[in-house]
């Protein structure tokens, strides 16, 4: 690998140029002292996180070192009796006997209000669809109609006499 003596314009060699390489040689060594600085900070912190502190000289150790806690209590504190307010009941036994009665008196409803009653499994039509009956001549294969809709007829009256169409 050779130092070029010209630039690619054929001038000469460039102002920052260096032809004895050690300009060269001083930014490697820069650069990977830089690299090792940084490796070392990395792993420290990944050591530290994991609770892994290898040296005891590393500056502002102690801020990674979990807190010691409060101190444990000599004696557990007296709890208070309850307030008069907490042991009244929220409900008076009167309100409460004639709401059970009222709840046992209606029983359970096996359907939701407003919905028949429909045995589990047993669904009269899909949701989104209409029971409809075939017709005698059905054929079996294609159908006209996309999935999910309804097939249309409309009523067609036959008579022997032409109608008259309204002018406007």
């Amino acid at each position: 690998m050779g130092v070029p003596e010209t630039t690619a314009g054929g001038g000469g060699p460039a102002v920052l140029e260096d032809p004895t390489g050690r300009r060269a040689r001083w930014l490697r060594r820069a650069g990977r002292l830089v690299f090792l600085l940084f490796l070392a900070w990395l792993l420290a912190i990944v050591l530290g996180g994991l609770g892994l502190i290898p040296v005891t000289g590393i500056p502002f150790v102690h801020v990674l070192r979990p807190s010691p806690g409060p101190p444990p209590l000599a004696k557990l504190p007296r709890p208070r009796p309850p307030s008069a307010a907490d042991l009244r009941p929220a409900v008076p036994a009167n309100v409460f006997a004639a709401r059970a009665a009222k709840a046992a008196q209606r029983g359970r409803s096996s359907s939701a209000p407003g919905h028949a009653a429909v045995p589990h499994g047993k669904s009269a039509t899909a949701p989104g669809h209409t029971k409809t009956s075939p017709a005698a001549g059905v054929t079996r294969g294609r159908s006209t109609t996309a999935p999910g809709q309804t097939k249309k007829t409309t009523p067609t009256t036959t008579s022997s006499a032409p109608s008259k169409k309204p002018k406007r």
